[in-house]
């Protein structure tokens, strides 16, 4: 079967948790003999003179995998409905009209489209016009707002969609200086334009159950037509050595990794471990792994750490994390954002940690994987709250034995990208027409 993945980014220029699922799945599928050929967009930006006159691609092997990429054409300047457009819908047409030309080439009988962004707007109702089978995969909330995660600016929370005026006063900041009014009326527009793009999948996929409830009640759709296909454990972790026992009075080893940034909550896990510190004799290190992306934001943290050891360790494979792991108790990631799986979970796990996970999106049905029966492998605490995270570590100081408790309820195994394509397979197949496409 020949499958066509649609993807945000790709490696070996950019590769988060998204990128990496999708990386997993190609390779998986092309494992089991299938034909597979990736559509990623590229962090490049051409000016119009620039572009070639016929249609073009970045091409690559990853994995063995033929990835094209399709560099962004640059917005004419001084041009606020086209900047406009851009951020809010990702109208991109020579984008579409390439993605287009690939798969009339390419013929699947499958195009997953597991996102827009950095790609093109419309490519789901696009490609089921031309007859392709579509699914559409949820990896975040993009498809409801253009800052992908539903975490807003300056507010306690964010409004339905049915909202406008709420969100553009949210992304008022970010318009290029766009008047509100046409910010409102685009946002309406980009309302219905991925509806419409919901509305046109012949299946909706979804890591978890939580994400795809969220989904489902901002849609307004029943939420028992998104299928929920767990990601597994995209990165290969062999455990090398097992993580130490903590008694009274040891120092406690706290392990972070993934992207740091205000979103993913680390300056608050950074608070919460200064105040363990000023208030408790307990020496503490929080080793980081992974990139900054915003800037100065590692001077932040280190300007609000206190009397807590950081070690920024830098990027990661898979096969490295559990030598930047090594001497660490548990692992914790206290994100802001409404997380629609939580890989670092999984490798976390892996690695033989137990966790401690904000209280925002599928981040809680994460942590106990064996089911609602079986302890936690952790604890749920409050996002946006480093006294709750302060309260919550300063217990583990005290009371070792909690951690104890916690690693006897780990899962012996971890879902794989192999069992994810198991489940994946007999859904692509379910959309497929009698007789298939080409």
């Amino acid at each position: 079967m020949r499958v066509l993945l649609c993807a945000p980014h790709f490696a070996p220029f950019f590769e988060g948790g998204t990128e990496s699922v999708i990386r997993a799945s190609a390779k998986e599928l092309r494992a089991l003999g299938h034909d597979v050929l990736v559509l990623a967009g590229l962090d490049q930006v051409l000016a119009r003179d620039q572009w070639p006159g016929e249609l073009f691609f970045v091409e690559q092997l990853v994995d063995g995998i033929p990835v094209r990429f399709i560099p962004r054409l640059a917005t004419a300047e001084g041009d606020l409905s086209e900047a406009l457009e851009d951020m809010l819908i990702v109208r991109r047409p020579l984008a579409l009209e390439l993605v287009l030309q690939v798969a009339e080439e390419f013929a699947p009988a499958i195009v997953h489209v597991h996102h827009h962004a950095f790609l093109a707007g419309g490519l789901v109702a696009a490609l089921a016009q031309e007859g392709f089978p579509v699914a559409l995969s949820f990896h975040d909330l993009f498809l409801t707002c253009p800052r992908f995660f539903r975490v807003p600016v300056q507010r306690e929370s964010c409004p339905p969609l049915s909202d406008v005026e709420g969100c553009a006063t949210c992304l008022e900041r970010d318009s290029a200086g766009v008047p509100i009014d046409i910010l409102q009326a685009g946002l309406v527009e980009r309302r219905e334009f991925f509806r419409r793009e919901v509305e046109s999948a012949n299946l909706l996929i979804s890591p978890s159950a939580h994400h795809a409830a969220r989904v489902a009640a901002l849609f307004g759709i029943d939420a028992r037509r998104i299928r929920v296909v767990p990601n597994g454990l995209v990165r290969k972790i062999e455990r090398a050595v097992a993580p130490p026992l903590r008694r009274p009075g040891d120092p406690l080893h706290i392990f972070h990794h993934g992207h740091r940034a205000q979103v993913k909550g680390t300056l608050d896990l950074v608070k919460a471990l200064a105040l363990v510190a000023n208030e408790t004799d307990c020496e503490l290190t929080l080793t980081l792994a992974g990139g900054e992306m915003e800037e100065d934001y590692d001077s932040n943290l280190r300007a609000e750490a206190g009397a807590v050891t950081l070690k920024f360790v830098g990027t990661f494979t898979g096969p490295e994390l559990p030598g930047l792991a090594r001497g660490a108790h548990l692992a914790a990631f206290p994100s802001r954002a409404p997380e629609s799986y939580g890989l670092v979970v999984d490798e976390a796990f892996a690695l033989g940690l137990p966790v401690l996970v904000s209280d925002s999106g599928a981040l809680p049905e994460r942590i106990c994987p064996r089911g609602s029966g079986w302890p936690a492998a952790g604890q749920v605490l409050p996002a946006c709250n480093p006294r709750a995270w302060a309260d919550a570590i300063t217990t583990l100081v005290r009371d070792p034995a909690v951690i104890t408790r916690w690693r006897a309820a780990l899962p012996s195994t971890m879902p794989s990208p192999r069992e994810a394509t198991s489940l994946l397979l007999p859904l692509y197949h379910e959309i497929l027409p009698p007789t298939g496409k080409p």
